[in-house]
């Protein structure tokens, strides 16, 4: 029997889309996975700015209230995976999640998610599902060499996902560090 991590939170934290650490969507730096997935909800750029600043709290409470686009509901799973694909295509992260061996990797949650994850031992649990997926993609390239393009500006590294409309948006400062 394998082993299973059955909430992303104390030592799996790191796991969680609530952890701060930056990721990049459609050219836009937002400051956590949450915040990127709930702004990637719209296709109104305007209303993605917020979601910049945005704690993961304040940014999955404000994409509740966002108009959806078009094909979301065909969308939102490859765009989770982009997200945390990009995540863990960086140290720390990656290391951490190849750590996780071959543990089942479960979204176990109290605020009755069942798409995401596992509420009171019933749910999809996508989101440990992608989780899996990416750790298995890592694994089979032979650990953590990202995809990833320098930046001339700063001379960080990131992974570059874009979103299915171009971007009118410009890139802001973030004190938030880039997963890397």
């Amino acid at each position: 029997m394998k082993n299973k991590i059955e909430r992303f939170a104390g030592q799996y934290n790191f796991l969680s889309n609530f952890e701060k650490c930056a990721v990049e969507y459609d050219d836009v730096v937002y400051q956590s996975v949450e915040a990127a997935y709930q702004a990637a909800k719209t296709l109104d750029h305007e209303a993605r700015v917020p979601f910049e600043t945005y704690d993961p709290g304040e940014a999955k409470k404000a994409g509740k209230k966002l108009e959806l686009r078009p094909n979301w509901e065909t969308l939102r799973f490859e765009v989770m995976y982009q997200l945390v694909k990009q995540k863990f295509s960086f140290e720390p992260h990656c290391s951490k999640l190849l750590a996780t061996g071959d543990a089942e990797l479960i979204e176990g949650n109290y605020w009755m998610d069942r798409v995401w994850g596992v509420y009171r031992g019933s749910g999809e649990n996508h989101l440990g599902k992608i989780l899996m997926r990416v750790r298995k993609e890592l694994q089979s390239k032979g650990g953590c060499s990202a995809m990833v393009e320098p930046l001339a500006s700063n001379q960080k590294t990131r992974v570059r996902f874009p979103s299915a409309a171009p971007s009118l948006a410009t890139k802001r400062n973030t004190s938030v560090p880039f997963c890397r």
